[in-house]
């Protein structure tokens, strides 16, 4: 299986930057403030390099669902660049089932509902040491098969929701390159992507940075610095971007083992 490398990007600047990739990633996967406009996509129909573009939604408010009504009529009329849409709820999921039946949709990583704290590593592989206080000892025992499955599965792997997404046009999943071994089976009629190397561990709708500022007006403040939590999290730091949490692993999993997850796409997101 041939595996292709797409870069991820968030902001309409950075378009000019890979206009010589055949296809890219573009919008916001966990906030709507960052969320593309309709001016936006009509630059980049305007282009015409016939550039495939995958179309990245948040989790949206209903505020925002109602701003996107007219994109998503623009993005329906230009389906020969816009190929796919990743969405991370299911109102959106919902409204463009109802209305743009024929568009293919992405299951975005906020749905596939993988388990990433990078910390479960020593659980999933029982490197649990002892420890001990002034009046307990801690000796991990050995965990059950049953647990390690646990942690290597999705929903996506459920027979009836496999059934949904073909019903539905969902023709993709996109993972998380978790630390641990991933088993994903899927029907020959949806592949999966994976994340590299930005793991994602949770996101809020509260965002950190724009509670820093002195009003509730987004400047944005996530494209200019990152928040580096490293001293109480030594093997892992914890990164903060805007309104998500995130950890890098740098280890892909191997050629066989992208094949036999189904995974024939790598999505850069650094």
């Amino acid at each position: 299986m041939k595996t292709e490398k797409i870069k991820f990007i968030d902001n309409i600047k950075l378009l000019d930057k890979y206009k010589n990739k055949k296809h890219i990633y573009f919008g916001a996967e966990f906030c709507e403030k960052k969320l593309f406009t309709l001016k936006d996509l009509k630059f980049i129909v305007s282009r015409k390099n016939k550039q495939q573009v995958t179309l990245v939604f948040p989790y949206l408010t209903q505020q925002y669902l109602d701003k996107v009504k007219d994109m998503l009529s623009f993005i329906n009329e230009n389906t020969d660049i816009f190929c796919e849409i990743v969405f991370n709820d299911w109102g959106l999921f919902y409204f463009i089932r109802k209305n743009y039946p024929n568009i293919k949709l992405v299951l975005g990583r906020l749905l596939t509902k993988q388990k990433t704290d990078p910390f479960a590593y020593h659980t999933v592989y029982s490197k649990q040491t002892i420890s001990s206080s002034k009046n307990n000892i801690f000796i991990p025992k050995q965990i059950a098969r049953e647990t390690k499955e646990y942690f290597s599965q999705t929903l996506i792997n459920s027979k009836i929701f496999q059934k949904f997404m073909i019903q539905n046009n969902i023709v993709r999943v996109e993972l998380d390159n978790v630390n641990w071994k991933i088993n994903v089976k899927l029907p020959k009629q949806i592949k999966a992507s994976i994340y590299y190397p930005y793991v994602k561990i949770t996101t809020t709708r509260h965002c950190s940075l724009l509670n820093m500022l002195s009003n509730d007006k987004c400047k944005k403040q996530c494209e200019k610095q990152d928040i580096k939590l490293s001293k109480y999290r030594v093997d892992y730091n914890y990164i903060i971007k805007g309104n998500s949490v995130n950890y890098k692993n740098n280890n892909l999993p191997n050629d066989k083992e992208l094949e036999n997850n189904c995974i024939d796409r790598i999505v850069l997101n650094d």
